[in-house]
């Protein structure tokens, strides 16, 4: 099958028929149409070299979403300092109501606005939601009408219409002729990578690649320094040193840590030891976001945790306000793959639970290579072990089951709620 055939035929049908699709689930991420067509144009490029097989159009459609959302997701992390203005990609085509409708819809978080625009605007099914996003199908339910609910509390009495919104989309400003150009610059692509092939032997590759491999190595350490120097931390750290980085990794970076696989449970600990030994607050909670970190204490090596966003939904134990999140430092960061060994990895975003966490204090901080982080500069608490939480995820609900006395094998947080109401009330009669 030859590149041409491949640009005329499924290339060709992809682009013309997604191009306006994928601008637009691109500009809820970017909120700038430049940038979401810079974005669509590597999507494509994407799927020109990595030739995936679909099993319809359906399958094709989600892989498609799937990748500019993520590649949507990187542009923001290496673009952070960047504050685009989101009305400039409109012209004047918005009237005063209108704008006050972007304005506010924009303000959700992004998640909520890339569901609510896929599920309303654009009349995707819980289903294809389901396998974008990798989750169950009430599962998106539950955080469809959250959404909804969140939007409608920040427009007081405003009447939200959906049509609205499709008409303020429809106003974006993105390029006249978009597919064509796409095309264009997709057929150039594979005409410069044949004609890079031809002109070069075996021979002349090698010498060249060898020395840019060199150059490459040589300035790559010199520019991750020089970078790591002088690029600014992504969290403000208040309370510690000035030689401490926090940066927030992308949702695909991989991540070596040699503590990972350490899940470190204090096996030593009796039941009554974990509601009694630490001061935890008990709740029960929604997680709404997860973010791996990588902190640098001064020059020496990177090493990995995750924060996760709780919205605090009961309180059973603590002073913790219902409505309000929390920030929870994670022992570990949450890799892209799930590992039964490790309980901190299998958290996910949509996940409900139940938390015993514990808050920082001004002894909770680590010092290394002339450098002091205090923990509270991350986030206001976090798990003393993976002893210390339950959560169901999207088929199993998810504990460790070695020291807890809880009758049969519980499949829901309800049971698990009676099991910690029930050893609340013992300890507070003995």
């Amino acid at each position: 099958m030859s590149n041409q055939f491949d640009l005329d035929g499924s290339i060709q049908y992809a682009v013309n028929n997604y191009s306006k699709y994928l601008l637009k689930v691109a500009f809820i991420y970017t909120k700038n149409a430049m940038d979401s067509e810079r974005i669509v144009r590597e999507v494509f490029l994407s799927y020109l070299n990595k030739r995936p097989l679909f099993e319809n159009s359906r399958h094709e459609k989600i892989w498609l979403t799937q990748i500019t959302i993520q590649k949507s997701k990187f542009f923001l992390l290496t673009h952070f300092f960047i504050r685009p203005n989101i009305f400039s990609s409109f012209g004047n085509s918005l009237s005063k109501e209108e704008g006050f409708l972007l304005d506010t819809f924009f303000q959700l978080k992004a998640f909520y606005r890339i569901l609510l625009h896929l599920y309303y605007s654009e009349k995707s099914s819980t289903e294809d939601l389901a396998g974008i996003f990798g989750l169950r199908t009430d599962t998106i339910e539950k955080l469809l009408t959250h959404s909804m609910q969140t939007l409608k509390t920040q427009f007081g009495e405003i009447e939200i219409e959906v049509s609205t919104f499709v008409h303020i989309q429809d106003c974006i400003r993105f390029t006249k002729k978009y597919s064509q150009t796409t095309l264009s610059y997709l057929a150039d692509a594979i005409a410069y990578n044949a004609a890079a092939k031809k002109q070069f032997s075996f021979k002349k590759r090698l010498i060249i690649f060898s020395s840019l491999f060199i150059i490459f190595f040589g300035c790559s350490i010199f520019l991750y320094k020089k970078h790591n120097k002088e690029r600014p931390s992504d969290i403000i750290l208040i309370n510690s040193s000035a030689n401490v980085k926090v940066f927030y990794l992308s949702d695909d970076e991989k991540i070596y840590d040699e503590d990972y696989m350490s899940d470190s449970s204090l096996h030593w600990l009796s039941e009554t030891d974990i509601f009694t030994r630490y001061n935890t607050s008990i709740l029960k909670g929604y997680i709404q976001d997860i973010q791996n970190i990588e902190i640098v204490m001064g020059r020496g090596n990177s090493f990995y945790k995750a924060i996760a966003t709780i919205r605090v939904d009961k309180v059973y134990r603590g002073k913790e306000t219902v409505g309000s999140p929390i920030r929870i430092l994670l022992n570990f960061p949450i890799q892209s793959s799930s590992d039964e060994k490790n309980i901190f990895s299998q958290l996910r975003e949509g996940y409900e639970g139940i938390f015993m966490p514990v808050k920082f204090d001004d002894n909770d901080y680590r010092k290394e290579n002339q450098a002091t982080l205090y923990m509270r500069d991350l986030a206001e608490y976090y798990f003393i072990d993976s002893h210390f939480l339950f959560f169901q995820t999207d088929t199993e609900l998810v504990y460790i089951d070695s020291v807890f006395s809880i009758d049969g094998e519980p499949s829901s947080l309800d049971e698990i709620e009676a099991y910690i109401l029930k050893m609340l009330k013992n300890i507070k009669y003995n």
